[in-house]
């Protein structure tokens, strides 16, 4: 397999897609245990925090999209990385988005990380960088 280059961009789009449809749409069964918090049907030992990150209390491991791609579905970064692109319906060739649904979430998790940057100067100047936003841009 060839060495494939993701951009800043489309690794955040890469963990930006709900953990507990990855998990469905991997053939796993989340199973609701609260509002924050899913487990797996097939093993009760993984928890689902808030769609976004994974624990694994039975071998104390964890991790984002991606890491529950490779985890649990054997994939290496690059693949795992793809498929999300794919799943989100972000097609890397054209740079574009397929799906006006997926297009809206993606904009929606941004909007929220982007807010979140007044908290982490880190953050923002990564998207001053990335001329995503404007030095010294108080809102959205």
């Amino acid at each position: 397999m060839y060495n494939i280059r993701f951009t800043d961009e489309e690794l955040m789009i890469a963990k930006s897609i709900d953990l507990v449809d990855i998990a469905k749409h991997s053939g796993y069964t989340p199973v609701p245990k609260s509002q924050r918090y899913h487990t797996l049907k097939e093993d009760n030992y993984v928890m689902i925090k808030d769609r976004r990150l994974w624990y694994q209390n039975s071998n104390n491991t964890h991790g984002d999209q991606i890491g529950f791609l490779r985890e649990f579905c054997g994939m290496d970064f690059q693949t795992a990385v793809q498929s999300l692109l794919e799943y989100a319906g972000y097609q890397k060739d054209k740079e574009k988005f397929i799906n006006e649904e997926l297009e809206k979430r993606f904009r929606e998790n941004k909007k929220e990380l982007l807010t979140e940057r007044s908290r982490n100067p880190e953050v923002n100047l990564f998207y001053q960088q990335k001329m995503m936003i404007l030095e010294g841009c108080t809102h959205i």
